[in-house]
């Protein structure tokens, strides 16, 4: 043992460093349960003076016995088997949705040509690379939904292993774990049981994260390639994954200035997604040029856009954190203090990874500029890869701040988790099948025209219903019209395109040659009034066409549309 300084020894063992404020006979020889100690690597000590090694180390130090579920290991199993107990059977009960069933219609080509031809009619903007590993998933694992929805689950499974492996490294597993349960709760979670890139990106994104720790501990070239493929993969799966260059750019810029060198591979990871999009730029232009109507985007960014994301992604889990901040109250409260133990920071962490984590907390700002300046467009899962950030910080806060209530901020997030989720499946099983919508039987009229005011209802439709209600369905729109009544043209109009090109199944046209060749037909308009996107009932009133309300059933009402 070596004395550092008031109460503290540094002891060694292989590649173990281990500082203590408290050493006994049994501690010195291989540390076992009850020891007041804190390990770090090797390397990381290696590189560190004096006072910023126990700077980072100390704040950990506390008189505290391990538990059972503290052990290297278990706390992170704990936290994955919740997610998979959550995660598959919402993955396998939930219908596919829009995005969803646009993504899977390119998945389900027979060939790789078709497959190639379906991504060049436009229909879907999302990069080939997400396109490509959603159809290998499809093609081997079968034709059911989930299996469009296991790269998401995978990635997403990724994602907490890595953020658990970065934050573990500095607050031992009952940190990691603390951060995993925080990235369940910030609504991230969706994205694990939806067909879409993000739970993937979130995956590349964490990856990124834990190899640029990596190479920062060791310096060794093959972390710096390995952050910078999951960087350039993170952007090849989601275009707007381009903000990632801004918390590792931070983080670059805080160690050049604060080393006075220019660490090149380093630079270069940093350009790895601005890479990504310029190789990809031939098949954005292309995009851009089939999409119709752009001033219908739906999601147009707005200065309060950053403080609308924080406020819609804490917001359901306001009340676990209160419980939260009300534990560590009692315990700052009712904390003893040991006039022995040194006087240290109650926040520690290296200068270059606390730039790294507030970085990810910028990106919504960032995300805004951008979508001012360039793309007109941003919607919160754009940049839901910045909670990532958020979940390591605030677990070091929560550690830093009450490191003696660490096991009852693990459970309560735990069990926050769980409920959040069991609600979830229990919300999801009572929700009917798209395809079981009952028609209401008008006499003589036996087969009359089904129209639906939705353009989320109608896709589902055409891939869940009978065929003999398939047979009926029908799509309609009017862009000039709908302007009056509607900000959802957009997507009216890619409906309209997604039939056309067979992407969607049904009938679709325009309003006024479907009334001159229909005098009746039923109109099916969900009760979804706040979504401001049911225009078709107005419409036909101002027209002057004649609409008799004959059930509400379905979530919905039912009208006999009559041409006077």
């Amino acid at each position: 043992m070596q004395e550092l300084g008031v109460n503290v020894r540094k002891g060694e063992h292989g590649s173990l460093v281990v500082y203590a404020n408290s050493v006994t006979k049994t501690e010195a020889n291989h540390l076992r349960s009850g020891v007041e100690y804190m390990t770090i690597n090797s390397g990381y000590a290696n590189r560190c003076d004096y006072e910023s090694t126990i700077q980072c180390t100390l704040p950990c130090m506390t008189k505290f016995t391990t538990h059972l579920w503290e052990k290297r290991g278990l706390a992170f199993a704990v936290v994955m088997g919740v997610f998979c107990l959550i995660t598959i059977p919402m993955g396998v009960i939930r219908p596919l949705w829009y995005d969803e069933l646009a993504a899977r219609w390119l998945a389900e080509a027979t060939s790789i040509g078709e497959f190639v031809d379906r991504i060049n009619t436009g229909v879907e903007p999302t990069p080939p690379l997400y396109l490509l590993v959603q159809y290998l998933s499809v093609h081997l694992f079968g034709a059911p939904d989930w299996t469009g929805r296991l790269p998401s689950m995978l990635g997403y499974a990724a994602s907490l292993t890595f953020l658990y492996l970065f934050v573990a490294r500095r607050l031992a597993a009952i940190g990691g774990a603390i951060a995993m349960a925080i990235m369940m709760l910030t609504g991230t979670l969706y994205y694990a049981q939806e067909g879409r890139p993000y739970g993937m990106v979130f995956g590349c994104a964490a990856l990124a994260m834990w190899a640029w720790q990596e190479y920062i501990e060791q310096e060794r070239p093959r972390y710096a390639a390995l952050c910078a493929v999951a960087l350039f993969a993170a952007a090849s799966l989601h275009y707007y994954s381009l903000l990632l260059s801004v918390p590792f750019g931070l983080a670059e810029v805080l160690r050049i200035w604060k080393s006075r060198r220019l660490d090149w591979k380093m630079v270069l990871v940093t350009a790895a997604p601005g890479i990504a999009l310029l190789v990809h730029l031939p098949i954005i232009r292309m995009i851009l040029s089939s999409q119709s109507n752009p001033e219908f985007a739906w999601a147009k960014p707005t200065l309060a856009f950053p403080a609308k994301f924080w406020l819609r992604a804490l917001e359901p889990t306001v009340f676990v954190f209160v419980a939260v901040a009300v534990l560590i109250l009692y315990l700052w409260r009712s904390r003893t203090v040991d006039p022995a133990e040194p006087k240290t920071s109650s926040f520690s962490l290296p200068d270059a990874e606390l730039a790294l984590l507030i970085g990810f907390v910028l990106i919504p700002i960032a995300g805004t500029i951008f979508a001012k300046v360039v793309t007109n467009a941003i919607a919160p899962r754009y940049i839901f890869s910045t909670m990532l950030g958020f979940s390591a910080l605030l677990a070091h806060v929560l550690m830093r701040a009450v490191p003696a209530g660490r096991s009852w901020i693990f459970l309560i997030l735990l069990a926050a988790v769980a409920g959040n989720g069991l609600l979830d499946i229990r919300w999801s099983m009572r929700d009917s099948l798209p395809g079981q919508l009952e028609i209401p039987v008008v006499t003589g009229e036996p087969a009359l025209p089904v129209v639906v005011d939705d353009y989320l209802l109608y896709a589902q439709l055409g891939r869940y219903a009978s065929p003999e209600l398939l047979s009926r369905l029908v799509y309609l729109t009017d862009l000039e019209r709908l302007k009056r009544y509607t900000s959802a043209g957009q997507m009216e109009m890619i409906t309209v395109i997604g039939v056309k090109k067979g992407q969607l199944r049904g009938q679709s046209g325009y309003l006024t040659p479907f009334l001159e060749s229909n005098s009746r037909f039923l109109l099916f308009e969900p009760l979804r009034a706040e979504q401001n996107e049911s225009w078709l009932s107005h419409d036909l009133l101002d027209r002057g066409v004649g609409l008799k309300l004959i059930a509400i059933q379905g979530g919905g009402r039912w009208y006999l549309v009559e041409r006077k």
